[in-house]
């Protein structure tokens, strides 16, 4: 095609046995030309100073380092479009050219460092030996195991990656950090959790109560998790500590209560005009709901026998 200003190309090459290594323009006076690798393929991109493309010369210079001689290999170039001054797009025809590579050397894959991890697995040896799984969380005693035990593999095997290595090394690392998670000493929550049971609810506020319950609840959580360690412990408790110091005991007297309500009970309505009997229904109403309400406090009461007997007056 005639008065061209721009190309874009793909090429397909075999990885396995050539690496690109540049692109470069054949006359960088006239050509401007990029060139991205995406894992055997290139995109190749060619913009003009202002002149049309030369049909009939080279334009790109594609570098390649053989990994090795071999023949027949193939190189296709794909996906081609060409743009005009005006920035109409043509598609290039597909093309395919291959050659012989007479000396190659393949670069020998880096050996991949397992100093650190071998430092980190002899560490990991001396902790089990000198007993420092004693008093671990279960969970934390599990993973450590088993990072060891990846980390073992991994060092033994001729064919892991640098990636594989870091990632054993990284986890092992971490594990053993975690060795400071230490289980929790739960006897004097058990302790104080049983004598809680031992306690009469009918004793003590119906509030009071409920909150003691709840303390009592997450401490039985922390005692039957294995893996708490004495953190939670010691919140536990203090937590049932403070609910047991909160509970209000029933120690109620309603007797003169009771007795003057019994007392007014039988009064005639009649008897009385209506606004003083309205408040004397009131205050008995009143004295009846704080009889019945087991969590009433003392002064609850004398106020109740209080306003009752004013209002029978």
């Amino acid at each position: 095609a005639d008065n061209m200003y721009a190309m874009q190309f793909d090429v397909a090459y075999d990885k396995e046995k050539v690496d690109f290594a540049n692109a470069t323009s054949v006359d960088n006076s006239k050509y401007i030309v990029s060139a991205k690798d995406n894992n055997g393929t290139i995109t190749v991109v060619v913009a003009t100073k202002g002149v049309a493309i030369e049909n009939d010369k080279d334009i790109v210079n594609l570098e390649f380092t053989a990994k090795a001689a071999g023949e027949n290999i193939a190189f296709n170039i794909t996906y081609g479009e060409i743009s005009d001054e005006e920035g109409k797009i043509i598609d290039m025809a597909d093309e395919a050219t291959t050659v012989t590579i007479i000396e190659g050397t393949v670069d020998p894959e880096p050996e991949v460092d397992k100093t650190a991890l071998k430092i980190a697995i002899d560490y990991a040896d001396e902790i089990v030996a000198n007993g420092g799984l004693e008093g671990v969380v279960p969970a934390v005693v599990k993973e450590f195991n088993e990072s060891l035990a990846q980390a073992k593999e991994v060092y033994g095997n001729d064919d892991v990656t640098e990636v594989e290595v870091d990632a054993a090394f990284k986890r092992l690392v971490n594990s053993i950090w975690m060795l400071e998670f230490k289980q929790g000493n739960k006897e004097a929550l058990q302790v104080l959790a049983d004598s809680v049971k031992a306690l009469v609810e009918k004793e003590y506020t119906s509030d009071s109560w409920a909150n003691l319950q709840r303390a009592l609840g997450e401490a039985e959580k922390v005692i039957a998790d294995e893996n708490a360690m004495q953190e939670e412990v010691d919140e536990a408790l203090n937590n049932l500590k403070t609910a047991i110091d909160a509970l209000v005991k029933k120690n109620i007297n309603k007797t003169a209560l009771q007795s003057l309500v019994n007392k007014v009970e039988g009064l005639n309505k009649d008897k009385y005009i209506k606004s003083t009997w309205d408040k004397f229904e009131k205050a008995l109403k009143d004295a009846e709901k704080v009889l019945a309400n087991e969590d009433a406090t003392q002064e609850e009461v004398d106020a109740a026998y209080n306003n009752l007997l004013k209002s029978y007056l």
